[in-house]
């Protein structure tokens, strides 16, 4: 059983080496709500994701949007916007759970990310490119 499992994680890691990753081929779209049509750079996205920017020019909350860790929008998003600093988030979380910020929401799927930013005006959230529809507006494209 043991020598199985084994090869089945040597034939993982092979495949994983051997062929560009989905998260390769992706083009990022920032997406927020149609009614905050101006763009985001992406050291303001980085301070919205840290949470260091809580808060629209217009005085509202921002409600960032992120994917489940592992998904190839996920993966790009935190190389292109944390770049090496992402190695450390998990601290940077863990020390601001304990002054009460929490990271921000996940969602399971891009489609519920649209959904989610189309519905709130507040949010702002990231997809594959591929998955942007007239209900959202693309504030920054990364690649």
């Amino acid at each position: 059983m043991r020598f199985v499992a084994g090869m089945l994680m040597v034939v993982a890691v092979w495949l994983a080496a051997a062929s560009p990753t989905a998260a390769e081929e992706i083009e990022l779209a920032i997406i927020v709500h149609p009614s905050r049509a101006g763009k985001v750079a992406t050291e303001t996205l980085k301070r919205i994701y840290l949470k260091r920017q809580r808060f629209w020019d217009d005085g509202h909350a921002i409600v960032p949007i992120n994917q489940e860790v592992g998904t190839p929008a996920r993966t790009v998003f935190t190389r292109l916007v944390f770049g090496e600093e992402a190695q450390r988030l998990a601290a940077y979380w863990n020390e601001q759970y304990f002054h009460g910020v929490l990271p921000p929401i996940t969602l399971g799927s891009e489609e519920a990310v649209v959904r989610y930013v189309a519905s709130r005006p507040d949010a702002i959230g990231y997809v594959d490119a591929r998955h942007v529809d007239s209900s959202v507006v693309v504030a920054l494209s990364l690649r």
